[in-house]
């Protein structure tokens, strides 16, 4: 049984070995206390978890009927499991007699270790139950661009406000590394363009995101309400790199047009802030979402595209049962056009 005391360090202090006070109870919230269930896991040599707590809690009691009723089975499977247990271990554990059961030494020692490798396994289910508790708290949540204004910071500013205690993680990236991520249980949500597919994970529709075009205040288009495709021939466009790059390419292939190249011909990969600051250089003209055209820089102006807007989804995986992922998705069905709530439902088998 020393094996036991060898795979679960001891509490020390001051040099000297210390444990919890003799009780049953910390394997008792481990083992499985149905007999008839299938048996529970192995413990070195070959013990049982369920045949340890019956010898702890015989110790405790002085007495094989006694341990039986408190552990509430019957008195012969007590005796029989740990007559088993004494038969592997090839020595007596207690010495029977009339009025109960006593310790042999060799079964005094086993008790201590045995108590002790209890209080470990039961530190462990309590760290394991607080980490698992604290990670119930945190929602990983991927975003395509920088967060803006808009929709989104709305939906996070009002889960916040309801339940301040949750502790968001914002992971930026391309939409191909989201989906992985959900599907590993690295992010619990992902806001993506609805032309990319959920496959069998759960998507839902909550806002359009209409592009902009963001130029000088003393530009010839400025005064314009809105920009036609027409207006655009012979402007130097720049799109945004990063998770949108994408999908402003397809919205610029759509209206006719190529955004500007870097050297050699790639596409650009710098971001929308970046390139608003760009164009107050009088360096291009930058397409951007209307979330991100919030804060322009001075002296820049944002009209919007006549184009279809880009309209996100909230996908996640089926099998991520957090409360607070749960809370999310409801309060972003509340705060989503109702033209949304009646028609988009949930795809995909998901349910928020």
């Amino acid at each position: 049984m020393l094996a036991i005391a060898r795979h679960l360090p001891l509490h020390c202090r001051g040099g000297r070995l210390r444990s919890r006070p003799a009780r049953s109870t910390h394997l008792a919230r481990l083992a499985n206390p149905d007999p008839n269930q299938p048996p529970s896991a192995a413990l070195p040599h070959g013990l049982k978890m369920n045949q340890v707590r019956y010898v702890l809690s015989a110790a405790e009691q002085g007495s094989f009927r006694r341990a039986a009723s408190v552990l509430n089975i019957q008195q012969s499977t007590i005796s029989r499991r740990i007559r088993e247990l004494e038969d592997r271990l090839g020595a007596p554990i207690f010495e029977r007699g009339v009025g109960g059961v006593r310790l042999t030494t060799a079964g005094g020692r086993f008790v201590e270790r045995a108590r002790q490798a209890a209080a470990h396994l039961a530190d462990a289910a309590d760290l394991m139950g607080a980490v698992g508790r604290a990670d119930q708290k945190v929602l990983r949540l991927g975003l395509m661009a920088p967060l803006g204004g808009g929709f989104l910071d709305r939906l996070l500013a009002a889960i916040l406000a309801r339940r301040p205690a949750v502790d968001l993680g914002i992971v930026e990236g391309g939409a191909a590394d989201h989906l992985a991520a959900l599907d590993a249980g690295r992010l619990d949500l992902a806001f993506l363009p609805i032309g990319i597919p959920a496959g069998r994970r759960g998507a839902r529709p909550l806002w359009r995101d209409p592009w902009m075009l963001v130029l000088p205040a003393h530009h010839r288009l400025a005064s314009r309400t809105r920009i036609a495709r027409t207006d655009l021939v012979g402007c130097r466009v720049a799109a945004p790199g990063g998770g949108l790059a994408d999908a402003a390419a397809a919205m610029l292939r759509r209206l006719g047009l190529e955004a500007a190249t870097g050297p050699e011909g790639r596409r650009p990969t710098a971001s929308a802030n970046t390139l608003m600051r760009l164009a107050a250089l009088g360096q291009g003209l930058p397409i951007v979402l209307a979330s991100a055209a919030t804060a322009l820089p001075a002296g820049l102006v944002a009209r919007p595209l006549t184009c279809a807007p880009l309209i996100f989804q909230a996908v996640w995986s089926p099998r991520n049962g957090k409360p607070a992922l749960r809370r999310l998705l409801a309060l972003a069905t509340e705060l989503a056009d109702p033209e949304w709530a009646i028609r988009s439902g949930d795809r995909c088998g998901g349910r928020g």
